[in-house]
């Protein structure tokens, strides 16, 4: 059902300090508004919705939207959320013994917060984790690694390899989240794997991706153009009203009957309802044409390698891909993936992808007018474009009769 009272969710990315918060303000924050439950984070996450909203392009919109460390933060989430399955189903009840709850310690009134200097003599002894030196095909393993306690826990060394990689200092995958909450995950991992071991690091990130990257996301995603197309429209539609104004102004001066200057209705509704369209990230020719969407720039260059089948509608999981019971796609992150990251596997093609996304802007700007197009498989998604376009039609549509009024009782001017 269409809502015309619907709001986009804010441009919070840009106005919010949430990234800034102290952990008492973002305790109390609530959530941006502006988003239905169709499309929350829990239901990306989990693969309940469709292209442009679903799990695969949330993760390419905040990597190659200069949002790298929600990028990074959603990839650490989704391992978790799989690494707490995986610690409930795969172990025996003696085996999660050995890795008991963690239970956070509260400092008394009056004492300092952990130091973090305190987290990094905790993990003296152990490989270095710098971005330059960093292997982690061997964090956690061979014969030169000495034991400390609390090794004969389950999962012991996949945890060790991915605080390598997000939680020490200078590790090469950055996390949302402030040094305290990294001292508090480090700690409690330094004692056991236990999946709550994760519990401050992974309500930081969670809130970071509900306040910033998900809102955002959304905003996006009910956009159906490219930014060129859009910057198009707002031209177009400008010289449109420009033209009807000018009409206007010439038949009011005139002596002709005051009731052909209707015949300017047209061009003035049709301009401002492509300027209030373009503003709002919409294109009412792709609604007409089906409700179709331009592909984004990194859709475009896996199109164009022949890559990927999701965009055309024919989505096949990858290796670490699911389908849940409603039959959609599930993305897993496993801690091999993690070591790709670093390893050089999927480094290179991500550089690539990046190339071709910061040069998409040099295309020529035909081509990013007329890119190619699919169509907008999210239902709620497609409620929400047509929500947003009643909105402008009825709102330009307010504005262009009040503007043909005034201009129609005008007296006539007779100069000509």
């Amino acid at each position: 059902m269409i809502d015309i009272f619907y709001r986009r969710p804010p441009s919070v990315y840009s106005d919010t300090s949430f990234d800034h918060a102290s952990s008492s303000e973002k305790g109390k924050w609530t959530g941006a508004e502006g988003i239905p439950a169709k499309l929350s984070l829990e239901n990306v996450v989990n693969g309940m919705t469709a292209p442009p909203c679903n799990l695969d392009n949330f993760s390419k919109y905040l990597r190659f939207s200069n949002m790298n460390e929600h990028a990074d933060g959603l990839q650490f989430y989704l391992w978790v959320k799989r690494y707490s399955k995986r610690f409930q189903n795969e172990l025996r009840p003696h085996e999660r013994g050995l890795s008991p709850p963690w239970v956070a310690s509260i400092p008394k009134k009056g004492m300092e917060a952990p130091d973090q200097n305190e987290s990094r003599k905790s993990l003296e002894g152990r490989p270095s984790t710098s971005s330059s030196e960093i292997d982690v095909s061997k964090v956690g393993f061979g014969e030169d690694i000495i034991l400390e306690p609390f090794t004969i826990q389950p999962f012991r060394s996949e945890i060790d390899r991915v605080t390598s990689l997000y939680l020490v200092p200078d590790a090469p995958l950055a996390l949302p989240i402030g040094t305290l909450e990294k001292s508090e995950t480090l700690e409690a991992l330094r004692q056991t794997t236990h999946p709550s071991a994760f519990s401050s690091a992974m309500h930081s990130i969670e809130l970071s991706l509900r306040s910033t990257a998900h809102p955002s996301f959304i905003r996006y995603c009910l956009s159906n153009a490219t930014r060129t197309r859009l910057n198009f429209l707002s031209i177009s539609g400008a010289i449109l009203v420009m033209a009807a104004l000018s009409a206007l102004i010439v038949l009011t001066l005139s002596s002709v009957s005051r009731w052909y200057r209707l015949l300017t209705f047209i061009l003035l509704f049709g301009g401002l309802v492509m300027i209030a369209n373009a503003k709002r990230g919409l294109c009412l020719v792709l609604v007409v044409l089906g409700m179709a969407r331009n592909l984004s720039p990194w859709e475009v260059y896996a199109v164009d390698d022949r890559k990927s089948t999701d965009i055309r509608g024919d989505e096949v999981a990858d290796a670490g891909d699911v389908e849940n019971g409603n039959g959609k796609i599930v993305t897993e992150v496993t801690v091999l993936e993690l070591e790709d990251e670093m390893s050089g596997k999927r480094r290179n093609e991500e550089t690539r992808m990046r190339w071709f996304v910061k040069e998409y802007d040099n295309r020529p700007v035909l081509s990013r007018v007329f890119e190619r197009r699919v169509p907008v498989e999210d239902r709620e998604v497609r409620r929400l474009q047509l929500s947003i376009l009643l909105q402008n039609v009825i709102i330009t549509c307010v504005l262009t009769v009040i503007a043909e009024i005034i201009f129609v009782i005008l007296p006539k001017g007779n100069l000509f």
